[in-house]
Formats: C-alpha cells, structure tokens, sequence
C-alpha cells in the first residue's frame, strides 16, 4: 500500500481488540472469518462517536466488533476477539 492509499485508508483502531495476525488492527470492512465462516466487520466500537448502533452496543456491552456473516446474514457483537480462531482476517477493503 502506497502512502496515498494509506491517507484514504480510514481505520478503527479498537485499543482493548488485539490485531489479527498479521499484526494489523481490526478495521471496519474488514473481511474475515468469524468460527470458520465467511463475514465482514460492521463497525469497530472503541469509544461513543456519535453514531447511534456502536454508540449502543459500546455503552452497554463494553469495547467490541459487530460481525456480520454472509450466509444466513447474522449479526455477533463480538468482545472476546483474543482467541484466533473467532476472528480471522482474509482480506481488507479499502
């Protein structure tokens, strides 16, 4: 990634979610898998925003990813992101 992609690139840095791997924070649109199936990163929920859903789900449940799987189309307010095998990154969008 060039440093231009780099100032488009807009992430959520979760402070009490560790990195995946690759030693890369978890971001919004993230692609990833979520126990062995394919899902996405709604949204990163580290801090109120403004926003009304993160804003909620942080006040009531503490820091954490809202996961959406592909198929059927669940959502998962995760808090636990520290074991590997619940978060996965495939792939990042830009």
């Amino acid at each position: 990634m060039n440093s231009s992609d780099q100032s488009n690139f807009r992430e959520s840095r979760l402070w009490t979610v560790p990195p995946f791997h690759a030693e890369t924070a978890i971001s919004n649109r993230d692609l990833v898998r979520f126990h062995g199936q394919s899902a996405r990163i709604e949204f990163v929920a580290d801090r109120m925003t403004g926003n009304v859903t993160p804003d909620y789900c942080f006040k009531e449940n503490g820091p954490g990813v809202m996961v959406i799987e592909s198929a059927p189309q669940n959502r998962h307010y995760v808090l636990d992101t520290e074991n590997p095998e619940d978060l996965v990154l495939v792939a990042r969008k830009a």
